[in-house]
């Protein structure tokens, strides 16, 4: 009995039956976003296509001469780069004919021995260049006026799924090897960080 005199009476609690509900949809291709560093040994304008891009997020060597790019199509959404004290970079968006793009500079220039350049941009709105590509499309110049600068490419790829990677020419891989192009392709200028290079 409570204060009031009334007796509490409990109530079984009722269950609904158990329903199966339908499972979500998800994107079932392999879809990866993440940053790539690269260090910069070439004091000049380096250009990076689609293709050279696909090469920098991962070839497969199938041979000592030869082997396939992991990655199918790839957009880039961010740039940032720093160049050494007393240096001038920049980062020029490519024109690419019968595609919709804009050719935007961006330029930073240090002006004193203890700080650094620093540019951080992203492609133009609209612009195929920011859009997901396979190989066959210009993306940007890169140009460091001296070298040990370092660029950062923010990037999503979407992985090859039962198709054939796109053939790349190797000089001494190891078959099985999964290795890392410079920026600018096989043999290039602006070499991955951290990761082992193709050569």
């Amino acid at each position: 009995m409570g204060k009031s005199g009334l007796k509490k009476v409990y109530r079984k609690k009722q269950t609904r039956p158990l329903t199966i509900q339908h499972p979500p949809q998800f994107n079932s291709n392999i879809e990866i976003s993440r940053r790539f560093r690269f260090l910069t040994t070439y004091g000049a304008a380096v250009n990076v296509t689609s293709a050279t891009l696909l090469q920098a997020l991962g070839i497969c060597a199938l041979s000592s001469v030869s082997g396939q790019c992991l990655a199918k199509q790839v957009k880039v959404n961010r740039i940032e780069m720093w160049g050494p004290q007393s240096s001038t970079i920049s980062i020029v968006f490519s024109e690419n004919a019968g595609l919709p793009t804009y050719s935007r500079e961006v330029t930073d220039t240090s002006m004193a021995s203890d700080h650094v350049s620093h540019i951080i941009v992203r492609p133009p709105k609209q612009s195929v260049v920011g859009m997901f590509n396979k190989e066959g499309v210009n993306l940007f110049t890169a140009q460091a006026s001296v070298t040990n600068g370092i660029i950062d490419i923010h990037v999503t790829y979407v992985l090859h799924d039962g198709s054939k990677g796109t053939a790349v020419t190797l000089a001494s891989g190891t078959a099985g090897n999964i290795v890392y192009a410079p920026l600018d392709g096989v043999g290039g200028n602006y070499k991955p960080i951290g990761l082992v290079e193709a050569v």
